[in-house]
């Protein structure tokens, strides 16, 4: 009995499954965005980059402000290229035909561009004539956006993002290494002259305002301090 249970219990299985298989209705597939950019955009597109290569060939980063959309990015891209062209001087950018890659809105896109560089770099210490330019090929992903007139900018791209940055941190320890001896220098000068204004006889209100940091040390330096001294060398 329990045997034919169980023979009766997998064969209602088995029909469940083929009766879906046969019936049922397939699982729809996940809709992929489509880029929906035309020849004509393309060809916009590749003139597009054709200008970034020509600006980054000049070594103009303000030019390259006028083919980015206006964005809170804008800015911070332009100054990385200032930075960028300090450091490096651009021999080859060769841009291939932009490749649709997503449709991030009606009027933003995303587009994948091959490039190829060739640059020196300013701050290389060895003899002109040991010097090799540095030379890449990568593929990179740039958010453009279609404005009101047809035109197409550029909103963004990680290919910014490494720009700028041979000598950030070098830069950076050189500065906190500047402002460190300054804040010593300061230091120092006003426990020199506190200590002069606390010796002062008779004793004054010039204790206190060189006790004062920085502003009250300068004020007794200049108008105390630099005076005594002269009167000092006169007699």
């Amino acid at each position: 009995m329990k045997i034919a249970v169980r023979v009766f219990f997998l064969a209602a299985l088995a029909g469940f499954a083929a009766a879906d298989a046969w019936g049922g209705t397939a699982r729809p597939e996940p809709q992929v965005a489509q880029p929906d950019l035309s020849e004509d955009e393309l060809d916009a597109l590749q003139g597009l980059f054709q200008k970034l290569s020509v600006f980054f060939l000049s070594g103009d980063a303000k030019a390259v402000k006028t083919i980015l959309a206006e964005s809170k990015e804008r800015d911070v891209i332009v100054e990385t290229l200032k930075r960028e062209f300090k450091e490096a001087h651009y021999l080859d950018f060769q841009v291939e035909r932009p490749i649709p890659d997503d449709r991030i809105s009606p009027n933003r896109h995303s587009v994948e561009v091959k490039i190829r560089l060739k640059l020196l770099y300013l701050d290389d210490s060895r003899p002109p004539d040991a010097r090799k330019p540095i030379e890449n090929t990568t593929i990179e992903n740039f958010i453009v956006q279609r404005e009101t007139n047809g035109k197409f900018r550029i909103v963004n791209s990680s290919f910014f993002d490494n720009k700028g940055r041979r000598s950030g941190g070098m830069g950076m320890f050189v500065d906190m290494l500047a402002i460190v001896m300054l804040a010593c220098a300061l230091l120092g000068f006003w426990v020199w002259m506190a200590s002069e204004a606390w010796w002062i006889r008779p004793r004054s209100g010039w204790r206190v305002v060189a006790a004062i940091p920085v502003i009250g040390t300068l004020i007794f330096f200049f108008v105390r301090y630099l005076p005594g001294q002269w009167k000092r060398k006169e007699r």
